[in-house]
C-alpha cells in the first residue's frame, strides 16, 4: 500500500528531533507498565484510503476509477474522484492535487505471493497513453514486519552516559527482506522529499526511571544499514557513583517501523537498556604529601592546619643526610577526587571499570574480569562493556589491540614515541599508532577521538620545584590511578571512602640542588589539576582541591625563645635588668636561690622534646663576677605542657607526662625548672642554649657534640653555624648550633642579699620633726598629715651637694666634706648595696617603735620603685610620740635588705600637728592675776568703777 507519511531526515544522528514536542509520527500507544508490550499489529488493518498527489504530463482529465496499481500481473483496482491536472504558472509544471484513493481490498488480498508475508512493487497503470506520470511511479503494498528476530539486523549498544546528565543510545537496523526500492531513495526526484517510496525506517522510543512506567516517546527516522544514536536531555544533576540498581537508572526500549506503518515486534535485540546517568561534575577534594610511595610517613600539619614538607636532606636520610647528585629527594602527594577521571579508569570504553552498574542489564555488576583484555568475558556478545580491574594480567605490547597490556585501566594510552605519556614509569608499554594524538591527550576508543588526560601543576618561588619544569622528574606532570572506592575494591588505600572516591599519586622532586643545599628555596607553593574529566566527560569542578591546595616548604630550624617564671604555672615572670652596670652587656632577668621555672617557646610544632643546656659562671665568689663556663653545663630535664598532668612539678618530675611526637598531642611550648641553689651554683650570669627541632627534622643545634663560646660578647651570640645562616645539620654529631634565641639566651643569679645600709640619711621629713609640705624640713612650710617620705640612693653616681665630686662621702654619720652636711653625697660600703642593684624598696610606717605590731602599721609596701612616697592622710601624732618609719632595699633578684637606719638607731620618726592654736582673754582685778572679774549674767566681766556703771569695755 502507500504510505503517505511526513518526510523524514537521513541524518544519522536523530537528536534533532527530540524535545520539539511534536512526534515525527504518531506513536504506539504504551501501555502504561513497568513493561511496554509492542505489537506487530499496532499497524492496523490493510490501508483502504490514501491520498496521492501527482505530477507528470497531461491534456485531458484522468476519469474517475480509471487508475489502476499493477502490482507483479496482479492488478489492483482504486476508486477515485475524476483528476484535473493544473499547471503551475511559474514552473509550467502540471500535477494534480491530493486525490483520495480507496483501494480494492479483494484484489489486494488476492495478490500471490501475499503482501504479508513478502513486499511488492506496484506501478501505476493510467488509462490514456498520452498521460505520462513521472511522479508516483509506484507504490509497495507490505505487511511485512520488520524483522528483529534475526540478530544481524539489529544491533543495539549499551548506553553511553553524556556530560551533564545526558544519554546516548545508538543501534544499527537493517533488515534484508524488504525489497529495494525500483528507483531508489530519491527516484526522480531531486532529494527523497518527493518520492514516496522512500526505504527510511522510523524508531520510536521510550524511557523511564527504572521504578516507574514509561510514559515519554522519542520519535525519528534513519536510513537501513546506519549507525544511529539519540543524544537525550539532561536526566540527572547527580554523580552515578553510590546509585543503586534500581532508584537511579533510567532505561530505554525501542521498536521499527518501515514506511508501510508497519511496526517490529519485541525481540531479543529490543530488550530495555538500563544505565545511571551523571551530572556532576568530579570534585578534587584534598591533596595529603608523604615521604613514601606507600602513603604510610605523612609530613605534618603546621599550627593552622597546613601542610608542612622540607626538602631538608637530613629529614629523608637522618643517618647520613645524602645529598647531591645521586640523592634525589621525592614527596609523595595522595590526590584524591570523588570519581575517577578519564583516562585512568575508563578504559577507553563506554563504561567505568568497576563502578558498580550493571551496564549490560545482565543482572550482574562489572562481571567482566580481567580488565580491558578485548575479550567478552561473560558470553554476551559485546567486549568490555561492564569491566572489572580484578584479575587483569599483563600482556605483550601490541600496538592498537584495544588491550590494557599494562593493567592500568588506559587503553592503548600511549603514542609510540620512546616517552611516558602516562606518567607511569614505563615507556611504549601499552601503544597506539596513527591516531595522531597531540601532547597530554590519550586515545579514547568510545568516542574515536582524542581526549585530553588530567595533569598536575604545582607553583611556588622554587622554578626547581615547579610542575611541569623542563628539567629533572618534574617534567612528567601525569598523575597516576591508584584506587577507587567501591564494593570489590581490593586496596585498602580506598577503603573507609565514599563509592567512587578515587586516589591519585604523583611523585614530586625536591631536590633542588642548583638552587640550595638544602633543596627548595622554602614558600608556598600551590597544587592544581587540570584537563581532568569524568567517565562520562564532566570537568572537574574546579582545578584546586577543597583541601591541602597550598603546602609551605620550610627547611628553618624552629624559632626559639625563653622565658623565666617565678611558678610552676608560668604567669609570673621575671623583670630584666643590666644586672652588670655595663651598658656593653644586655639586661636579662636576675634570679635569687629558688626553683627557676622556665618556658620553651618554638614558632611550630615540636618534632622531639627540647634540650635546655645551662652553662653555669665560675667559682669567681663573693663578688658578682662570675660568667658562664663550658666546664659548668647542666642539662635540665624537659616536659611537654600540651595533654600534660596539672600536678606535674618538673623540677622533680613527679606526675609529669613525657613527649612523644608521635602519640602525644601536637606541641609548640615546653617547661623545665632549674633549682638556683648556693650549693650548687655561683652568682653571676649563665648562658642558655636550646636544642630543638621541627617535625620536619630542621633542627638547632646538637648538644651532645658541640657548643659555641657562651660568652655575652660573642657577636654572634650561640650561633657559630659552620654551613651558614639557616641550614641544618647535614652530618650527624657536627658542630651546629641554632642561631641565637629571640629571647631568653641569658639570664643572671644574685643570691646576696643587700648590703646595709642600702639608703642615705631622710630628706623629708627631718627625724623627730614635725611634717612639713613638700619636700622640705623648713619651719616656714606648712605642717601636713599627708608628708612626702624622701630619702636617697647611696653610690647614685651623682653630684648630690653639687661641689663637683660624686658619691665623696663615707656613710658616718660625719660631715666628711666639711660643708655643713652629714652624708649628703655619700657612697654605700664595701658590703653595702649599690643605687644599680636595687630594683625596689620597701617602706613601713608605724606607731610601735619596734615594729613589733603589725595592726600598728600606717604603711607597709613592698613595691616602692622610687625613692619617696607620700602618705595618705594620717591623724595627728605630736613629736613626743612620732610616727616611726624605715626602708628595706630589695636587689635585681629580689633578695632583701636589712632596714636603714642601721644599727645602732633603728628608725626615722616624725610628728604631725594639723590642728590650728586656740587663743582664750581671762580678766583679773589684781596685778597678781589671782581674783578674776566678776561676770554679770550675761557671762561678760565687769569691773568694779563705779565710774563706767558697769558699761562693757
Amino acid at each position: 500500500m502507500c504510505a503517505n507519511f511526513p518526510v523524514l531526515a537521513a541524518d544519522k544522528k536523530i537528536s534533532s528531533n527530540l524535545g520539539a514536542g511534536k512526534p515525527l509520527a504518531i506513536p504506539p500507544v504504551p501501555d502504561h507498565r513497568s513493561e511496554i508490550t509492542l505489537r506487530a499489529t499496532d499497524a492496523g488493518t490493510r490501508g483502504i484510503t490514501r491520498d496521492i498527489k501527482g505530477q507528470g504530463q497531461a491534456e485531458e482529465d484522468i476519469p474517475a476509477d480509471s487508475i489502476t496499481l499493477n502490482c507483479g500481473g496482479n492488478v489492483v483496482r482504486t476508486t477515485h474522484a475524476l483528476i484535473s491536472p493544473e499547471a503551475d504558472p511559474d514552473t509550467g509544471i502540471i500535477s494534480f492535487p491530493y486525490t483520495s484513493f480507496t483501494f480494492n481490498q479483494a484484489d489486494i488480498a488476492a495478490i500471490v505471493p501475499p503482501i504479508s508475508s513478502s513486499a511488492i512493487w506496484c506501478t501505476l497503470n493510467l488509462p490514456q497513453p498520452s498521460i505520462t506520470w513521472t511522479f508516483p511511479n509506484g507504490f509497495r503494498l507490505d505487511e511485512v514486519v520488520p524483522d528483529v528476530i534475526t540478530p544481524s539486523n539489529l544491533i543495539t549498544y549499551p548506553i553511553v552516559p553524556l556530560p551533564g546528565g545526558r544519554a546516548r543510545f545508538s543501534w544499527l537496523f537493517g533488515d534484508p527482506l524488504t525489497p529495494p526500492d525500483p528507483d531508489g531513495d530519491v527516484g526522480s526526484c531531486s532529494d527523497h522529499t518527493c518520492n514516496l517510496t522512500d526505504q527510511r525506517f522510523q524508531y520510536q522510543f521510550y524511557f523511564r526511571k527504572k521504578t516507574e512506567s514509561y510514559t515519554i516517546s522519542i520519535t525519528g527516522s534513519a536510513s537501513p544499514a546506519e549507525n544511529s544514536f539519540s543524544d537525550d536531555d539532561a536526566l540527572s544533576t547527580t554523580d552515578r557513583f553510590g546509585k543503586s540498581a534500581d532508584a537511579d537508572q533510567y532505561c530505554y526500549t525501542m521498536r521499527v517501523q518501515d514506511t508501510a506503518g508497519n511496526f517490529s515486534g519485541r525481540a531479543t535485540g529490543m530488550d530495555e537498556k538500563c544505565f545511571v546517568p551523571d551530572g556532576k561534575a568530579p570534585v578534587f577534594q584534598s591533596v595529603h604529601f608523604y615521604k613514601d610511595a606507600a602513603f604510610t610517613q605523612a609530613f605534618p600539619k603546621d599550627v593552622v592546619g597546613k601542610y608542612t614538607v622540607t626538602s631538608n636532606p637530613c629529614y629523608f636520610d637522618p643517618v647520613t643526610c645524602a645529598r647531591g647528585v645521586g640523592n634525589p629527594r621525592y614527596i609523595y602527594l595522595k590526590l584524591i577526587v570523588s570519581e575517577p577521571l578519564f583516562g585512568q579508569f575508563h578504559g577507553g570504553y563506554t563504561t567505568m571499570a568497576d563502578d558498580g552498574v550493571d551496564n549490560d542489564n545482565d543482572g550482574l555488576s562489572d562481571d567482566e574480569t580481567g580488565g580491558f583484555n578485548g575479550l567478552d568475558d561473560d558470553g554476551d556478545g559485546q567486549i568490555d562493556e561492564d569491566v572489572s580491574m580484578a584479575g587483569c594480567v599483563v600482556s605483550p605490547v601490541v600496538a592498537n589491540d584495544a588491550v590494557d597490556n599494562d593493567c592500568d585501566g588506559h587503553v592503548d594510552e600511549e603514542a609510540a614515541n620512546g616517552l611516558d605519556d602516562d606518567g607511569d614509569g614505563q615507556i611504549d608499554e601499552d601503544t597506539w599508532t596513527g591516531k595522531g594524538c597531540a601532547a597530554k591527550e590519550l586515545w579514547n576508543h568510545a568516542q574515536q577521538a582524542c581526549v585530553k588526560s588530567p595533569r598536575i601543576a604545582i607553583s611556588g618561588p622554587d622554578i626547581e620545584g615547579q610542575v611541569p619544569y623542563g628539567a629533572g622528574n618534574n617534567g612528567n606532570d601525569t598523575i597516576r590511578w591508584v584506587c577507587t572506592a567501591w564494593s570489590g575494591n581490593s586496596n585498602p588505600l580506598c577503603d573507609g571512602y565514599a563509592t567512587g572516591t578515587t586516589i591519585y599519586s604523583y611523585r614530586w622532586e625536591v631536590s633542588g640542588e642548583s638552587v640550595s643545599p638544602v633543596g627548595l628555596a622554602e614558600g608556598d607553593y600551590t597544587i592544581t589539576l587540570s584537563q581532568g574529566i569524568d567517565g562520562v566527560g564532566n570537568t572537574l569542578s574546579s582545578p584546586s582541591p577543597q583541601q591541602g591546595g597550598i603546602v609551605r616548604v620550610d627547611n628553618e630550624p624552629p624559632e626559639v625563645s625563653l622565658g623565666y617564671y617565678k611558678n610552676v604555672t608560668l604567669t609570673t615572670g621575671y623583670a630584666s635588668y643590666d644586672h652588670d652596670n655595663n651598658p656593653s652587656t644586655p639586661i636579662m632577668p636576675v634570679v635569687p636561690e629558688t626553683n627557676l621555672y622556665m618556658k620553651v617557646t618554638l614558632n611550630e610544632y615540636s618534632g622531639a622534646t627540647p634540650t635546655i643546656s645551662i652553662y653555669t659562671p665560675n667559682d669567681a665568689t663573693p663578688s658578682y663576677t662570675g660568667v658562664p663556663q663550658d666546664a659548668n653545663l647542666v642539662v635540665v630535664p624537659t616536659y611537654t605542657t600540651c595533654g600534660q598532668n596539672t600536678n606535674c612539678d618538673p623540677c622533680t618530675g613527679n606526675n609529669c607526662v613525657q613527649f612523644n611526637p608521635d602519640t602525644s598531642p601536637p606541641c609548640m611550648v615546653f617547661m623545665a625548672c632549674y633549682q638556683v641553689a648556693s650549693s650548687t651554683v655561683n652568682n653571676g650570669y649563665a648562658a642558655v642554649s636550646v636544642w630543638a627541632r621541627d617535625r620536619l627534622n630542621n633542627m638547632a643545634w646538637d648538644p651532645t657534640n658541640a657548643h659555641a663560646q657562651a660568652s655575652q660578647y660573642d657577636a654572634n651570640g650561640l650561633s657559630d653555624d659552620l654551613n651558614g645562616d639557616g641550614y641544618p645539620t647535614y652530618t650527624p654529631a657536627s658542630q651546629e648550633p641554632d642561631a641565637q634565641l629571640s629571647s631568653g639566651q641569658y639570664f643572671a643569679i644574685d643570691m646576696i642579699p643587700p648590703g646595709s645600709p642600702a639608703m642615705g640619711l631622710p630628706i623629708t621629713p627631718c627625724d623627730g620633726t614635725i611634717a612639713r609640705q613638700g619636700v622640705t624640713c623648713s619651719t616656714a612650710a606648712n605642717t601636713t598629715n599627708s608628708p612626702i617620705l624622701t630619702w636617697k640612693r647611696l653610690s647614685n653616681g651623682l653630684d648630690d651637694d653639687n661641689d663637683g665630686f660624686t658619691d665623696e662621702e663615707t656613710y658616718d654619720f660625719i660631715d666628711n666634706d666639711s660643708d655643713g652636711w652629714i652624708d649628703e653625697d655619700a657612697m654605700a660600703p664595701a658590703t653595702g648595696t649599690k643605687a644599680w642593684e636595687i630594683s625596689s624598696w620597701r617602706l613601713q610606717v608605724s606607731s610601735d617603735m619596734n615594729f613589733a605590731t603589725p595592726t600598728e602599721y600606717f604603711y607597709d609596701n613592698k613595691n616602692v620603685t622610687s625613692a619617696n612616697v607620700m602618705l595618705t592622710a594620717i591623724p595627728d601624732r605630736p613629736a613626743s610620740a612620732p610616727y616611726y618609719w624605715r626602708v628595706a632595699a630589695y636587689d635585681l633578684a629580689g633578695n632583701e635588705g636589712p632596714w636603714s637606719p642601721p644599727d645602732p638607731k633603728s628608725y626615722y620618726s616624725f610628728g604631725v600637728d594639723t590642728t590650728k592654736p586656740q587663743i582664750t582673754v581671762t580678766y583679773y582685778s589684781d596685778s597678781a592675776r589671782a581674783i578674776p572679774l566678776v561676770r554679770n549674767k550675761s557671762g561678760i566681766p565687769v569691773t568694779t568703777d563705779t565710774a563706767s556703771a558697769g558699761e562693757k569695755v
